[in-house]
């Protein structure tokens, strides 16, 4: 099976994403498949896979600078040559220049089409610039969508937001993968301390990974703990992740200092390499209170890691989480987080028996069982 995945950028600033698809190209490639990941967008972060080649998997080099919301003929060229003999055209993202031009280049090559829309196209996510996006969607996305052989979904949350389309393409459900070589890497505790002073400074540790963006709903998260923090004294709150709404983020801190929570809650930005596998392994309880989460990848790291979980029901994972007894699920109104939080934070037996249950539920989101899964679908199209 050949294969050429098309993302905007593979910068691991951008969360979820790029990170999903460095897991799932290499496993991929593990299987016996030929991968081809092209990246569109440069960028200056830290990257999810290297320029070059690896055994089966070859990442080519970023094309442009353009944002690619409007026309980029390097990109079409990029990816019509790239696309060449494949016999699977994977495209991630939406609301894109190579998402629009991705039928004419299957079309040319011969490929089947498969669109991953990263929950862009889920309720929430449509809502937000709702005006801009119903335009677009008319005009350009919804030829995309009904041109595709397949529409990738993370999820069967995201499978039924994406049917409210009306879009008659068949929808195919195989979960994100998560990168397990993660248990194998050293934590650097040090490195945890000098971000993150707190965890050392209290026994407990509640940790929340992602981006700090509106859709995050961090202001609910941290009202919440404010709800909880005089009952459980022996507690920090770590928020860890890229700083993307750069005004939100100095916001959040202003509220923990007008709590008088600047001590208890901590936000050190992206974690990344030894210090997140050791922020991962400190925390007692990880909570994802996200308005809209099409999988909630962080959230599957935190299983992975044995970590019980508070994740709000705009989160796909957390009905497997309270199904598997893993974790609580709870709304994204501050008093209901603030009641799971408490529920979990004040009970240590729970706690115990729900991290048991979490490293079974992560096993699904291995890389090999991800990648099988995902040939299966290929083998379908």
């Amino acid at each position: 099976m050949r294969v050429l995945h098309v993302i905007t950028e593979l910068d691991l600033l951008m969360g979820g994403p790029p990170q999903a698809l460095g897991v799932l190209a290499r496993a991929q490639a593990a299987i016996g498949s030929d991968i081809t990941v092209m990246p569109c967008c440069r960028s200056n972060g830290p990257q999810a896979l290297p320029e070059g080649r690896e055994d089966r998997l070859r990442v080519l080099a970023p094309v442009t600078n353009s944002s690619l919301k409007f026309v980029s003929p390097s990109v079409r060229r990029a990816m019509t040559a790239a696309a060449e003999g494949c016999d699977i055209l994977h495209v991630h993202g939406s609301w894109r220049y190579h998402t629009r031009i991705a039928p004419h280049v299957a079309r040319k090559s011969g490929a089947k089409l498969i669109i991953r829309p990263y929950g862009n196209w889920g309720i929430v996510s449509r809502a937000h610039k709702g005006y801009v996006k119903s335009m677009y969607w008319r005009l350009f996305e919804k030829r995309v969508a009904e041109a595709a052989s397949a529409i990738h979904c993370a999820s069967l949350k995201e499978e039924r937001e994406i049917k409210t389309l009306n879009v008659s393409t068949r929808t195919i459900v195989v979960p994100n993968p998560i990168d397990d070589t993660l248990l194998d890497k050293a934590p650097d505790m040090e490195g945890l301390a000098a971000a993150c002073p707190a965890v050392n400074e209290f026994e407990h540790c509640l940790l929340y990974m992602g981006r700090i963006t509106f859709i995050k709903n961090l202001t609910a998260l941290i009202e919440a703990f404010s709800k909880v923090a005089g009952d459980a004294p022996s507690w920090s709150l770590v928020i860890a992740g890229n700083p993307e709404d750069a005004e939100l983020a100095r916001r959040l801190r202003r509220m923990t200092v007008d709590l008088g929570l600047e001590r208890r809650v901590v936000i050190p930005g992206m974690l990344v390499g030894g210090v997140k596998v050791a922020a991962l392994r400190r925390a007692d309880l990880f909570v994802q209170p996200s308005l809209h989460e099409n999988f909630g990848v962080s959230t599957a790291e935190a299983l992975l890691f044995g970590v019980p979980c508070v994740a709000s029901d705009g989160v796909a994972l957390a009905t497997d989480i309270e199904a598997a007894k893993a974790g609580l699920e709870c709304s994204t109104q501050s008093d209901s987080i603030a009641a799971a939080l408490r529920t979990l934070m004040l009970d240590a037996e729970m706690r115990k028996t729900m991290a048991a249950n979490a490293g079974e539920l992560a096993n699904r989101f291995r890389p090999r069982a991800v990648a099988l899964a995902m040939d299966a679908e290929y083998r379908r199209c």
